[in-house]
């Protein structure tokens, strides 16, 4: 929606626009008070809409240097990474520092200082404001009071026609360190309040259904800042920003577990000063040779920078990294670069270290800043309004003015976390900065960028030939640890956003092979193997199959199973992978066959039972006299050692039938088996000759002298034929060898009964 036009808006706008080539000493008040009376009016002819665009303040070539708005750390605490485009005279062009930029350049309309607004960003990275954010509380992490910080984004959001967040409409919240409400930290006088309203202003732009959270810290610290990080967490949070940063160094177990709360996206820049920190050569002094924390956290995701080129009509023309320091000289000036480097303290995850091109960063196994990137450059920075004056720390680049152009990876870092909770949070992503490695090479979630990089060098690597200056480390010795290339990079990370994909989970893939024609009643082989994780250094580390026949789930990667009925079942799997994510449910349907049909003898006459019992009786009488005389089983192979002492020839239930196998006293052990086979050929399948079953078969090791149950159990085509017939001829044969490996076997024959078999007489 545009805004509604009006003649009398316009002449107060132009008015405060006019005022700001007057001197610093009497402009402040004309251009404060043309700047409220401009409000005002809007607030009383405008209706709000969502991003509706300002009245351009100026276009064309101006000139400006950059200066930082907090000061430089202290060892133990932290600076905010916000950097201020300080607009000079066209008198200073050539000036050390002093850099030419374009106001609105490649956008038709920008903001009142000169810098991208909101719908400037979201038409680069392809995000609409309504598109989510409802039950996501988006938290900024900062040092000191900001006073005015909920006025302030009052004027931001009538500037912009965005919906107002406010404490009253429970919008917004601002709280200590402790969670408190009214004992807040010290007005600040340091620079963070402009930090603050960067952070604030952001995150309601770019998710003004989110709820806006800003914890403010008693100081920056490491140990007060981690502890906002943590109240923030425990008051709900879901994304939390964090604009700062100090030299990686050791923190205790309290300050790390404030930045690791699973399930909650945790941002952090990387920093203003480049690879590893090589720009504060600029200022002076020797950098630390490492990146910044807590965005080298393994738990964080950290953020990079980026310079964003705009075409004519705002759309995202190219990106490149953030590198706004040229040469060294005698002169202090520090433009500023995107941070990162190596850590020496935090291994990398596995998603990180196993993405292709990680190799190439020479970062060996160590963790690598950044993740993601986005705009930072403060030449192509970001309008905030803030009102707040923090004393002479400010006035160096405020100027008097309220509407200010800021850059930074604090720009960067707020705009991450707010995407993500469009996007919906972490989504059950217990580390979200995996959701991004998964997209890697897929252009309609992210813009790979290719070209520049952050150390002393830029993209020229080796060429450079200056690695080293007055001996300290300023290049990555040309590795992509420090120099964009196609893919996965150290100062860019996975890329920049194309949309709200990047920050959306993909999930495994489960995939099922069916076996060929399955029977029932014949188990039949499935495999998952062919299921795929989507992300570097992941794998299938659990399934589950559902059958869809009412029996238990199975596990494992290829497991059998069972379909005791003829029909058409719909078997499910999922797969989990080792990071802990879940596939959804693939479904396939199976068309089970009829069972196999078994052909077997006739059931005997009543004649011919009586002949058959008869027959084994004589057989197992001759078998006692013989056992009698010798008292085991003979053989002309050696001296025997094992006989069956009773065979039990009815079968229980579940097809169990019990032998009793006796072992010669005077030697160790026996050993052996025993066998259970029809005694005449029987037809056991469908058009199959006739021949002898084996019914079941066991083994057996019995001590000297002693008697042991063998307890055998019939095949499943057994107890088939047993079904059918309630009674088998059988024989029962022991097998059995001596110490001396001799082999002894012998027999006996009986009728077999099935456990529901009616008795006939004799």
């Amino acid at each position: 929606m545009v805004k509604v036009a009006s003649p009398q808006l316009g002449a107060w706008r132009r008015r405060a626009n006019d005022v700001r080539s007057e001197p610093i000493g009497t402009r402040n008040l004309k251009a404060r008070t043309w700047a409220v009376l401009a409000v005002l009016c809007y607030c009383l002819i405008a209706a709000p809409s969502v991003w509706a665009k300002p009245k351009l303040a100026f276009k064309g070539i101006r000139y400006a240097k950059v200066s930082r708005v907090c000061r430089a750390p202290r060892p133990g605490n932290a600076t905010c990474f916000a950097l201020a485009r300080v607009r000079v005279p066209s008198a200073a062009a050539g000036e050390v520092g002093v850099r030419p930029y374009t106001a609105g350049d490649g956008a038709l309309e920008s903001g009142p200082a000169g810098g991208l607004t909101p719908a400037d960003l979201a038409s680069a990275y392809g995000y609409g404001p309504t598109a989510g954010g409802s039950g996501q509380t988006v938290a900024l992490v900062d040092a000191y009071d900001d006073p005015s910080i909920e006025s302030d984004l009052a004027a931001f959001d009538t500037e912009y026609g965005i919906a107002s967040c406010t404490k009253a409409n429970g919008c917004f919240t601002k709280v200590s360190q402790s969670g408190s409400t009214t004992a807040l930290p010290a007005a600040d006088t340091t620079g963070w309040s402009v930090e603050i309203s960067l952070d604030v202003e952001m995150a309601h732009s770019v998710c003004p259904k989110c709820k806006i959270l800003l914890v403010e810290a008693e100081s920056p610290s490491f140990k007060n800042l981690s502890t906002a990080v943590s109240e923030a967490a425990s008051l709900g949070a879901t994304e939390i920003s964090n604009s700062y940063g100090g030299p990686e160094g050791e923190l205790g177990a309290t300050e790390k577990a404030a930045y690791d709360h699973p399930g909650v996206v945790i941002a952090a820049a990387t920093g203003d000063e480049g690879y590893d920190d090589w720009t504060e050569l600029n200022e002076g002094f020797e950098p630390p040779g490492r990146p910044n924390m807590p965005a080298s956290f393994p738990s964080v995701v950290a953020v990079g920078g980026t310079t964003l080129y705009l075409t004519e009509d705002g759309k995202r023309e190219s990106e490149t990294v953030w590198n706004g320091n040229g040469p060294l000289d005698e002169s202090v000036y520090d433009e500023g670069a995107s941070g990162g480097g190596c850590s020496a303290l935090f291994a990398a995850e596995p998603w990180q270290q196993d993405v292709p091109g990680f190799t190439a960063t020479g970062c060996g196994g160590k963790r690598l800043t950044a993740d993601v990137s986005a705009d930072a450059n403060p030449s192509t920075g970001f309008d905030i309004y803030d009102s707040y004056d923090c004393g002479e720390t400010c006035e160096e680049f405020r100027q008097g003015e309220d509407w200010l152009t800021i850059g930074g990876t604090s720009l960067a870092t707020p705009l991450i976390s707010s995407l993500y909770a469009l996007a919906g949070g972490s989504n059950g992503v217990s580390n979200p900065s995996l959701t991004l490695y998964g997209h890697l090479g897929e252009p309609s979630s992210l813009y790979d960028v290719t070209e520049g990089g952050n150390g002393f060098c830029d993209e020229e690597g080796l060429a450079c030939g200056a690695n080293e200056v007055f001996g300290v480390r300023v290049d990555c010795e040309g590795t992509t640890a420090c120099n964009a290339a196609p893919g996965f990079d150290g100062p860019s990370g996975v890329g920049t956003p194309n949309g709200l994909g990047l920050f959306k989970p993909l999930l495994p893939g489960a995939v099922i092979t069916l076996p060929s024609s399955p029977k029932a009643g014949i188990a039949a082989n499935f495999g998952g193997g062919a299921s795929s994780d989507p992300y570097p250094g992941g794998s299938i580390s659990s399934y589950s199959w559902s059958w869809g026949d009412g029996t238990p789930t199975s596990s494992g990667a290829s497991p059998t199973h069972t379909f005791a009925e003829p029909g058409i079942y719909t078997v499910s799997l999922t797969v989990t992978d080792i990071y802990g994510l879940t596939s959804t449910s693939t479904n396939e349907s199976v068309d089970v066959g009829e069972k196999p049909q078994e052909e077997v003898a006739a059931p005997p006459t009543a004649n011919k039972v009586h002949e058959e019992e008869a027959e084994a009786a004589a057989v197992r009488k001759r078998q006692e006299e013989e056992a009698a005389k010798s008292g085991v089983l003979g053989s002309k192979e050696g001296s025997p050692n094992a006989t069956i002492a009773s065979a039990s020839l009815q079968a229980s239930a579940s097809g169990e039938v019990t032998v009793k196998v006796s072992c010669l006293a005077g030697v160790s052990s026996c050993a052996g088996t025993v066998t259970l086979r029809t005694l005449d050929a029987v037809v056991a399948a469908a058009k199959a000759k006739p021949a002898i079953l084996t019914l079941a078969t066991g083994a057996f090791t019995v001590a000297g002298g002693q008697v042991k149950t063998i307890v055998l159990h019939l095949s499943s085509k057994a107890r088939g034929l047993l079904a059918r017939s309630h009674t088998l001829h059988v024989r029962v044969t022991i097998a059995a060898h001596n110490a001396t490996g001799a082999t002894h076997t012998g027999s006996v024959v009986g009728t077999l009964r099935g456990a529901k078999a009616k008795h006939g007489k004799g």
